[in-house]
């Protein structure tokens, strides 16, 4: 997406040396916290060297203004779930459980067979209240 807005798709597709810096920069979250930032200012002297620094300095500035300051969620080092992959499986079948892509609070509570005992509270306080 970053390469998109930066207007960086072309050159990338075109120029293996770039793209290969922001491959490796996608890769920065396998470090651990404290070696990203040095993992990207190495990346940064490898455009300079190879003349891509003027096309990559967006590119650059971004990672640092967006992502550096978040280097503490950012590390997937020691993680046992090293994508998101995990909890978008647990939302797709939560989603398919409730029929609802984007299901309320109160279709997550009232769901009597993720929590039957707020299902149960409900119906009674409901039933009660007639």
């Amino acid at each position: 997406m970053a390469r998109t807005k930066l207007g960086l798709y072309q050159v990338v597709k075109d120029e293996e040396e770039v793209a290969s810096i922001i491959r490796s920069a996608g890769a920065l979250p396998l470090l651990a916290t404290e070696d990203i930032e040095g993992g990207l200012v190495d990346l940064g002297q490898e455009a300079k060297d190879k003349g891509w620094m003027p096309v990559l300095k967006p590119f650059f500035k971004y990672m640092a203004k967006e992502w550096l300051p978040k280097v503490h969620i950012l590390s997937v080092k020691d993680s046992v779930h090293r994508t998101n992959n995990a909890s978008e499986s647990s939302n797709r079948s939560l989603n398919r459980k409730l029929k609802a892509a984007k299901p309320s609070c109160y279709q997550v509570l009232l769901h009597k067979t993720l929590f039957p005992y707020h299902h149960d509270m409900f119906i009674t306080h409901e039933q009660t209240s007639e």
